[in-house]
């Protein structure tokens, strides 16, 4: 089975990625260039750091 991996941009910058992990979920992972310079797109869910 092929990877299936969605590019996530905000403004025309790179926020991160979705991709379908093994088991069908869905999975997002910020781009390492918006965690250095970004905003989280959803504070509550998808942090920036981890606490």
């Amino acid at each position: 089975m092929s990877e299936t991996v969605l590019e996530v941009f905000c403004h025309g910058r790179l926020v991160g990625r979705l991709a379908e992990t093994g088991d069908r979920r869905i999975a997002f992972q910020y781009d390492d260039e918006w965690i250095r310079s970004g905003f989280s797109i959803s504070p509550l869910l998808l942090m920036l750091w981890n606490k």
